[in-house]
Parts: structure tokens; sequence; C-alpha cells
């Protein structure tokens, strides 16, 4: 285990920039800077937990409802695309969705050139646009 709050908590404590497209009171999304694909979301839940399954049904539900809303938002602007969920939680003990849109499996997306930031927060606008049309 590691000392001191997780990358995502200092991310949630805006200690680290991040190019955020959903916030409420229990969880964040933010663009991945190391994107599998373009519109690599990451949905992490405020408070720190390590393993995805010691989250209570009700954050499980929360973050599920939420990681729908998003998604549908991608579907939006990546309309020829699926969105992969996936729970890996190795890199960083905070548990964390992602959710990448892509025709292919996880496994078999191509490596992606590290994004810049002006193109990163020219998606979290689109995104957070989409999403207002979609939330539940």
């Amino acid at each position: 285990m590691t000392s001191g709050p997780s990358l995502f908590s200092r991310i949630i404590a805006r200690e680290i920039p991040a190019h955020i497209v959903y916030e409420d009171d229990s969880c964040i999304a933010i663009l991945d800077i190391f994107a599998k694909a373009p519109g690599h979301t990451l949905l992490i839940p405020k408070m720190e937990i390590d393993h995805w399954v010691d989250l209570s049904s009700d954050m499980s539900g929360h973050l599920f409802a939420k990681a729908q809303d998003i998604s549908r938002a991608l579907l939006a602007i990546f309309p020829d695309k699926r969105i992969i969920l996936a729970i890996q939680g190795f890199e960083v003990p905070h548990t964390h969705i992602h959710l990448v849109p892509s025709d292919v499996e996880l496994n078999q997306i191509p490596p992606n050139p590290k994004p810049d930031s002006a193109d990163l927060e020219k998606l979290k606008i689109k995104i957070i646009n989409q999403l207002s049309h979609v939330s539940s």
C-alpha cells in the first residue's frame, strides 16, 4: 500500500490538473492522459477505495449509472464505436472505471500517442455538452 493520497485523490483535491468531464459529490470523470483511444475516460469514486469489490452497493450503482451517462455522451461523439468498460486497478490503488470508445477489443487497440492538452480540452468540452443531453 502506498503512503499518502493516491494520484486520483490528488486530482480530486485539485493538486494535479486534469480534464474533468463530470463531477458530483461522489465521483469524478476525467480524460485519461495515457488514453488507449480518443475519448478514453476514467470514472473515479471520490472515496479512495483500492478494490472495486469493496465499494458499497450504493456507490457501485451510482458509478455504473454515471458510466452509462458518460458512455452515451461518448457514443454521440464517436457513433461508429462501442464503449469498452473495464476495471483493472493495477497502476493506481484507487478504484476507477475505464470507458474507452473503440471498434476492437481492449487488448487489440493499437498504441495511441499521448494526446496533447489542447486536444483533450476540446474533447472535454464536447463530452460535457453531450452529457447535458443524456444525464439521468
